[in-house]
């Protein structure tokens, strides 16, 4: 039967060869009963010189002692879909599955059979591990941090950091010297399991369990076992005192402590710090009350403490106009309405709120002379300071109208990024593809947002050599050359950039993500990306900005809960993004 289907194949394709080039392409289907997976071939894909088909190598790399992989074909066209088996030896079952190729990682779990899209010359690497070493992760979290110790045994009394499913399971935990356990939760991300919320007081706890087909973390909440003492500095002196509410003089660790300090006559208190009173000296944390100046309190740290108050003399009057269509606070001692005390030569920061539709038009200040005072402007978002000078001053805010009517007819007000244009627009930060179009199905390219970060900065000039895609006369030659010098973004391999190529969800996370930290903005949010269906198909170059970018707002998920990290930024969604950034992080 093969020998005739050999036959027929080969008399098929002599037979094209004596046909006109270009007259038809031949199209020859295997019978399913071969390998139903291995996709058709046409004529018009043959290379002569490789005897094979397309012309992007695709390469397995796997451990053969381990498994095997096989392709529906080694070589591809752009586009051409392929297909990969992979085949565990006996003991061995997926670990891990990456295809990379210019574009990037994918990550493909554990799959035993996947599908991709050739985008270059590919290699699909692949990782066994042997059934029974532990396909689930054994974790757990303190709180406060480091003070317990935990093990995890198996069975036969072993360490482990992982275990099977069926697996018996021991957990220890130890107390640090000075805590004592409150409570442990039996928990993965989705919260808690089976086994449900235990509480205990003591400095040993052991559980044995079931291993479930999840990753399993606890969660060990422990307290001190003694009181701290609270003493404070410069109690009672000539310059002010301090009270401490309920005049408690000791505290346990996590307790709030709440204070007030009285300065004397003729004197306003110029900074309050509290510290840990041992060898480390550490700096406590303390908020001030918004409603009582004077008042402040902190979380009682695993150590005493001392509360260290300092008054001055040396200080003016600031008063406050404010104007209409916004607010205006001063971070300084409150003297009256509207008005507040400031420390000679030291800095006074202006926040400026203006209402929805306006934008901060411009802060003065002037001193008793009606001299102008130098404001700066601070990196955060409508936040100003100056240094106070030896004279009452008096701070003037004045707030505009937002342009907020855009001129574009494919933008609605019905739209789900009419906001955002809006704003993009109004603000500076994106123009229109021309006087009357944004064109907000259109994809974002590489050079567009690179180009609206560089302009964010400030138009930065820096020197140095760009990518050889990247020409001197294009718009967004020196905003690549700015972004790649501050590791911004990255180039696709062989000194390339791509400026013209459609940007992911997930690269644009990534550019965000850099850009902030250039900034000096925080990036400590983050996302488990619980909930989210396809958060599995995140790129492992892109999963820490991906977090990040969830855990500050900027991305959410579809109907469906995909966050979609590989489909193309529209420029409403890049829109969108950009106004969530300002808003959540550049502030």
């Amino acid at each position: 039967m093969k020998k005739k289907l050999l036959s027929l194949l080969l008399v098929l394709v002599m037979a094209a060869t004596l046909l006109p080039t270009g007259a038809f392409a031949l199209q020859v289907e295997l019978p399913e009963y071969l390998e139903p997976w291995r996709p058709v071939y046409t004529i018009d894909n043959y290379d002569p010189y490789t005897d094979s088909y397309g012309y992007y190598e695709i390469t397995p790399s796997c451990d053969s002692t381990k498994g095997s992989v096989t392709l529906s074909r080694n070589r591809a066209n752009y586009g051409d879909n392929v297909t990969v088996q992979i085949y565990p030896a006996a003991g061995y079952r997926i670990n891990t599955v990456f295809v990379q190729d210019y574009e990037g990682v994918r990550n493909y779990g554990d799959a035993y059979m996947i599908q991709f899209d050739c985008r270059g010359d590919t290699v699909v690497e692949v990782s066994f591990i042997e059934v029974g070493t532990g396909m689930y992760e054994l974790g757990y979290v303190d709180y406060p941090d480091n003070t317990v110790r935990v093990s995890f045994t198996d069975s036969r009394g072993y360490a482990i950091s992982s275990a099977n499913e069926g697996d018996i399971v021991t957990m220890t935990v130890n107390t640090v010297s000075g805590y004592k356990i409150k409570s442990v939760a039996y928990n993965n991300s989705l919260g808690y399991i089976t086994g449900g919320y235990y509480s205990y007081d003591s400095t040993q706890f052991s559980y044995t369990f079931t291993m479930e087909d999840r990753d399993t973390y606890f969660t060990i909440n422990t307290e001190a076992t003694g009181n701290y003492t609270i003493s404070v500095s410069n109690a009672n002196s000539y310059y002010g005192s301090v009270s401490i509410k309920n005049g408690i003089e000791k505290a346990n660790y996590g307790d709030t402590v709440t204070f007030t300090v009285r300065p004397a006559y003729q004197y306003i208190l110029k900074s309050v710090s509290v510290y840990t009173n041992d060898s480390y000296r550490q700096s406590i944390q303390v908020t001030r009350d918004k409603y009582d100046w004077n008042t402040f309190s902190f979380t009682m740290p695993n150590a005493s403490v001392v509360i260290a108050p300092t008054y001055t003399s040396d200080y003016y009057t600031i008063s406050v106009d404010g104007g209409s269509h916004g607010s205006v606070s001063i971070e300084a001692e409150p003297a009256g309405t509207n008005s507040y005390y400031g420390i000679r030569n030291e800095y006074v920061y202006i926040d400026a709120t203006p209402n929805t539709g306006y934008k901060v038009k411009s802060v003065t200040v002037v001193d008793k002379y009606n001299d102008s005072i130098k404001v700066y402007e601070s990196s955060t978002a409508n936040r100003y300071y100056f240094t106070m000078p030896d004279s009452n001053v008096t701070v003037n805010v004045e707030f505009t109208p937002r342009v907020m009517s855009n001129p574009f007819t494919d933008v609605k007000s019905t739209d789900w990024f009419y906001d955002a244009v809006n704003y993009v627009y109004s603000e500076g930060i994106m123009d229109g593809t021309s006087v009357y179009m944004f064109s907000p199905n259109n994809a974002t390219s590489r050079g567009m947002l690179v180009t609206i970060l560089w302009r964010l900065a400030g138009e930065p000039v820096v020197t140095g050599t760009s990518f050889s895609d990247v020409s001197s006369s294009s718009y967004y030659y020196y905003a690549v050359l700015w972004a790649s010098k501050y590791g911004i973004v990255d180039g696709l391999g062989n000194n390339m950039f791509g400026p013209d190529q459609a940007i992911t969800r997930e690269q644009f996370a990534v550019i965000l993500y850099r850009y902030a930290q250039h900034c000096g903005y925080s990036t400590s949010a983050n996302s488990t990306l619980v909930g989210y269906a396809d958060s599995n198909k995140i790129s492992s170059y892109a999963l820490t900005a991906m977090r990040w970018a969830c855990g500050a707002g900027l991305f959410e998920g579809d109907e469906r809960a995909n966050l979609n990290p590989q489909g193309q930024t529209t420029r409403a969604a890049a829109a969108k993004l950009l106004m969530t950034f300002q808003e959540n992080v550049a502030k």
